[in-house]
């Protein structure tokens, strides 16, 4: 039986993952996150600040797992610079004080499966990403990502710790009870139930790829427990590369409310890359896996209330 530590458990993308992983079987599955108690009241959720001392008891569950989700940290562009030593110390040093923990294993260590983001790369119009697609840092925050990335190559190379790195663009959707909103397509719609208006800056033409959060974990579980990615890149796609225009349209018109364009605050400007729209064919034909979401059907389907 597979022993599964997910870290992060808490958060919009560790709920999901918690709630899949519970319904496996074949699973011993441990939740940790900074939270005193789990959301969801799943089991086998335990409180852990990554930045402080771990208790012994939770790093024998560590070191004894196979697999280590390590979905704990904050996300953000503007405010990583403003609170960036924060930034920097849940992001980069929450991992590595992890590493460090197993890296001092004799014999097999945990693989981790770690999420990096979009904000990596530098934007091209129009055009797929792959993987080794050309990078640009504008915030804390996509330095810290790209740094906990070479974190765990140098790791593997020196203690032989084996990881899975799966870039996000977008995700949207919610599969738990909860009122779980996360993402531009969430921000989206909130405006409108509270029959906002939905502001975009500039003309609506940047472009995401777009992938609902029950793709987007299938692909997490399904890419992290397998083999075939161990000590590999991967982008997490789906066939919805879409423009915020035509993302917030059909919303505007499901709830009855106006798209306003404006200007872009010059700071936020100087931070967007631009088209961030992802090729995620590598991890797809390793897995074989076919998208089940389609971004127009879902919010056809939405109910209003």
């Amino acid at each position: 039986m597979n022993k599964i530590v997910l870290l992060g458990a808490n958060g919009y993308i560790g709920q999901h993952l918690a709630s899949k992983l519970i319904n496996e079987n074949c699973l011993e599955l441990y939740l940790f996150d900074i939270q005193e108690k789990s959301v969801n009241n799943f089991p086998n959720y335990y409180q852990l600040n990554l930045l402080e001392d771990i208790p012994e008891e939770y790093k024998e569950i560590i070191i004894s797992a196979n697999y280590i989700f390590h979905f704990s940290g904050i996300t953000g562009t503007l405010k990583s610079i403003e609170y960036n030593r924060t930034y920097i110390n849940v992001n980069e040093i929450g991992l590595l004080n992890i590493l460090d923990i197993i890296r001092k294993i004799d014999g097999i260590k945990p693989k981790i499966i770690f999420p990096s983001t979009r904000l990596i790369y530098k934007g091209a119009k129009n055009t797929l990403l792959r993987e080794d697609a050309e990078k640009e840092f504008k915030t804390i925050y996509s330095v810290n990502k790209f740094a906990c990335e070479q974190y765990l190559e140098i790791y593997k190379s020196l203690y032989n710790i084996t990881y899975c790195i799966l870039r996000i663009c977008v995700p949207y959707g919610n599969m738990l009870e909860s009122n779980l909103s996360f993402g531009t397509i969430s921000h989206f719609i909130n405006k409108a139930k509270s029959k906002e208006n939905i502001i975009i800056y500039g003309d609506g033409s940047l472009k995401r790829t777009f992938t609902h959060i029950d793709d987007l974990t299938n692909l997490i579980i399904k890419g992290g427990l397998s083999k075939k990615t161990d000590n590999q890149t991967f982008n997490i796609a789906s066939n919805n590369h879409l423009t915020l225009l035509e993302v917030a349209q059909p919303i505007a018109t499901k709830y009855n409310v106006k798209i306003e364009l404006k200007e872009f605050p010059e700071q936020d400007l100087i931070i967007e890359s631009g088209d961030t729209i992802f090729d995620g064919r590598k991890l797809k034909d390793i897995l074989f896996y076919e998208y089940k979401h389609n971004f127009n059907d879902w919010i056809k389907n939405l109910k209003t209330v």
